[in-house]
């Protein structure tokens, strides 16, 4: 028997949803990244910022990885993902700056 939820769909149909996830956040770090660094290039970066920015995609970040382990993606690889998406954000800001 799967398990459905109260909205009714059965959740196990949606394998690849922490992937989408993650992918969803590497495409929205990207503008996200640019205007990081062209505020910085003006103005400085702000603490209040860093921190509305940590805490609106902190939540998206650990369900994913959540649901990365459970599908079986070993914790190197996870980390390995969020490495790519934390080095390319900061490419990105880099660029913004410029």
């Amino acid at each position: 028997m799967q398990a459905v939820n109260t909205i009714g769909f059965d959740a196990s149909e949606h394998k690849g949803a922490p992937l989408g996830i993650w992918l969803g956040l590497f495409l929205d770090s990207i503008p996200e990244a640019l205007v990081i660094g062209a505020s910085v290039a003006q103005a400085g970066l702000g603490f209040s910022l860093l921190a509305g920015l940590f805490f609106s995609n902190y939540p998206e970040a650990l369900s994913s990885s959540v649901g990365m382990r459970e599908q079986g993606l070993k914790r190197s690889k996870i980390i390995f993902m969020w490495t790519i998406l934390m080095l390319s954000t900061g490419l990105f800001s880099a660029l913004g700056s410029i």
